[in-house]
């Protein structure tokens, strides 16, 4: 109990590190890291808000706050580009990280192969798996290189 306890811990920590956490089965171990593996499952590891007990208000940190003032602006901007605050997310974590134009357009692109790509891996079986995991593989790693 204490093992899953901290593996979920740390899964946390990476998840605010690199944004993404992948549970992975080594040598019959289940482990959770940064770096995609062969056969990753993605892991969500989002931070839930603190609440105090004593006051009953919701104490939200600073990057919380910030992701709802952008949820708010992506919603009331909707009808204008129709893109809901999750399709815009991924545009807004790649602006903090001052990626260059032609880096922008190669981690828009890797988001669209990549959710194809799991949902063929859901549906996928036998040697067909291994090769969609295996180019999953390769997608993640070069999204993980570019820092998307």
């Amino acid at each position: 109990m204490r093992r899953c306890f901290t593996a979920a811990l740390i899964a946390m920590a990476c998840t605010m590190a690199y944004g993404q956490v992948y549970r992975c089965d080594q040598g019959g171990k289940t482990v959770y890291t940064d770096a995609p593996c062969l056969g990753a499952k993605k892991i969500d590891a989002t931070p839930s808000q603190g609440f105090d007990t004593y006051s009953g208000k919701s104490q939200k940190g600073k990057e919380v706050r910030k992701d709802e003032r952008r949820r708010l602006m992506t919603e009331s901007m909707r009808p204008l580009h129709g893109q809901t605050y999750e399709a815009m997310k991924p545009r807004y974590e790649r602006s903090e990280r001052h990626l260059t134009p032609a880096e922008h357009a190669q981690c828009e692109a890797l988001d669209k192969t990549m959710e194809a790509l799991e949902e063929r891996e859901k549906r996928a079986t036998g040697d067909t798996l291994k090769a969609v995991q295996l180019r999953l593989l390769r997608q993640r790693q070069r999204y993980r290189e570019l820092k998307c």
